[in-house]
């Protein structure tokens, strides 16, 4: 039996606009688990909004207000803000990440990159202050980038992992 939701839906309508709204989410530097805190959801309804295959647009809705883009129904207005706001980790991360994702946009990760490579780099450019803190931030967002298609997690050399930019990827 088909769920009701499935007999109203418009796929390829609601799959366009998860796209769209993954690419707002990753152009200003959020991250899933970013969307997870202000939206309240859980990672795998994020996920499932940004393949259009949520049902329910009150999600597209919450998703739209918390990356600032907004999704016109008709004439209706929708308030563009986030049910929650980022912690101050998080909004200095997700600084950090856009930092990070312009060196993915100039092909830095053309080439096999490691951590301490990417800071070096972040350092020269920015003025960033090498710490343990700035190590682990680097790690993490490299692994959202592994898991937003951007960059593919290579070899692991003991506790050091090596980044490339995924040959397919698309988005940016």
């Amino acid at each position: 039996m088909t769920k009701r939701a499935e007999l109203y839906s418009d796929n390829i309508t609601l799959k366009n606009l998860g796209v769209v709204l993954k690419e707002q989410r990753m152009e200003k530097g959020f991250s899933l688990d970013d969307m997870v805190q202000m939206t309240g959801f859980p990672k795998s309804t994020i996920l499932n909004i940004e393949k259009g295959s949520a049902t329910n647009i009150s999600y597209y809705i919450a998703y739209g207000q918390a990356v600032d883009f907004s999704i016109l129904v008709s004439d209706i207005k929708i308030k563009l803000k986030s049910r929650y706001e980022l912690s101050p980790d998080r909004k200095s991360r997700k600084f950090l990440t856009l930092k990070i994702r312009s060196l993915y946009k100039e092909d830095f990760f053309s080439e096999k990159k490691a951590v301490h490579q990417v800071i070096e780099k972040l350092i020269s450019l920015h003025k960033f202050e090498n710490s343990k803190e700035l190590s682990s931030s680097v790690s993490g967002i490299l692994r959202n980038f592994v898991e937003d298609d951007l960059l593919e997690l290579v070899e692991k050399k003991g506790r050091n992992n090596i980044y490339i930019k995924k040959a397919n990827s698309q988005n940016a």
